[in-house]
């Protein structure tokens, strides 16, 4: 069906939902845009079920439909869906704690495959694939079979086998969770835990050597690291130094350094067949290039952060070019877009913003306590 944009154009209008948690600047910039143009955009935010949010679906033999609070929300067809974040729920305080556990495991394991009951539409990214994925041994085979250079790894929590392979490259080796950790730092923000050198004395403690298991990779000696943000066919790198700073664990954090790269025909290759493999349509890749001009395959991740580029190499509007791949449109309305800063500045963004902010209940786990400290504050 058709709709005019706030600018007189004739678009294609979409009805978009997009799954995330209120705190996520990706879907509220976004979904802002979106809306400008002249979309229909939803947004679901699991993370305030069950404790703030009531779901229920209903099957018959007339019907099957997913309510979603006391509105039928989900019950009509989307064009496209974007799986953006699915946060773990919230359990509500006054429950006793011997239920508190009860409630967390049948709650994940309902929203783990609600998706799958919602209505047919195109998936950014498909449910099955999002859970593939997310699962760091797979993604490592995938990768290799797609024809990128590994590190050698290691995944267990066998005290043994960790000191045989630490022994093996002579100590250099450094561990990785298989799940992103966050750690608050003392300034507020917060701190992704992706990597750590492997020492000598950690050996030592077996008991915690076999709590979890862990990857474990040869150390790679990285002069810069590569970001290829994928977006359909389109293929967006950025060629991003490695940084001295104590506080910044995740490449994206510090981008000062940061240029946008024409990546050879010998990396499109395998990044292409990766995402094939893996039936992504969006991902982030990241890559690492040692000094001797080696590049090795770091991961991919399906629900990256990609608005930094706006900020960081302004000219080429990633925001605008991501509305463009989501809703399939290339009408003169793109033109309109503004760039992630400019969203940043705009009044009726932040105010929309600010009234999710204070209008979710549930910010558990989203955002650090001192930011959450500011937020009741404001």
């Amino acid at each position: 069906m058709g709709a005019v944009s706030p600018w007189g154009f004739l678009i294609m209008a979409k009805k978009i939902l997009i799954i995330s948690h209120p705190l996520d600047l990706h879907a509220a910039a976004v979904s802002f845009s979106l809306k400008l143009a002249g979309h229909q955009v939803e947004i679901w935010y699991p993370s305030e079920f069950p404790a703030f949010q009531t779901v229920t679906y209903r099957i018959d033999a007339q019907e099957a439909r997913l309510e979603i609070g006391e509105a039928e929300a989900l019950h009509h067809a989307f064009d496209v869906i974007w799986n953006r974040r699915l946060a773990a729920p919230a359990m509500a305080n006054h429950l006793h704690p011997a239920d508190v556990e009860a409630a967390a495991r049948q709650s994940r394991w309902f929203l783990e495959y609600l998706p799958d009951l919602l209505p047919s539409a195109r998936w950014v990214n498909p449910f099955a694939s999002w859970r593939r994925a997310e699962y760091k041994p797979l993604q490592l085979r995938i990768a290799r079979q797609c024809g990128f250079r590994l590190a050698p790894t290691l995944i267990s929590n066998s005290p043994s086998r960790i000191t045989a392979f630490f022994h093996q490259y002579a100590g250099q080796v450094v561990a990785k969770p298989l799940l992103p950790e966050w750690r608050e730092m003392h300034n507020g923000g917060i701190r992704a835990l992706h990597a750590e050198a492997l020492l000598e004395s950690h050996l030592e403690n077996v008991q915690r050597l076999q709590a979890m298991p862990y990857v474990f990779q040869r150390k790679i000696d990285i002069d810069y690291e590569i970001r290829v943000t994928v977006l359909g066919r389109e293929l967006l790198a950025a060629r991003i130094a490695r940084s001295g700073n104590p506080d910044v664990s995740d490449l994206h954090l510090d981008t000062t350094t940061a240029a946008w790269l024409a990546l050879p025909r010998k990396l499109e290759r395998p990044c292409r067949a990766l995402m094939l493999a893996m039936e992504l349509e969006f991902a982030c890749i990241d890559l690492a290039v040692d000094r001797s001009g080696m590049v090795f395959f770091l991961e991919v991740n399906q629900a990256g952060q990609f608005l930094w580029l706006d900020q960081a190499l302004p000219g080429r509007n990633v925001l605008r070019r991501f509305c463009a791949f989501l809703t399939g449109n290339d009408g003169a309305w793109l033109d309109r877009i503004r760039s992630f800063p400019d969203t940043l500045a705009c009044h009726e963004f932040r105010d929309a913003l600010r009234h999710t902010l204070r209008t979710t209940r549930n910010h558990e786990g989203l955002l650090p306590a001192t930011a959450a400290a500011s937020l009741r504050q404001s």
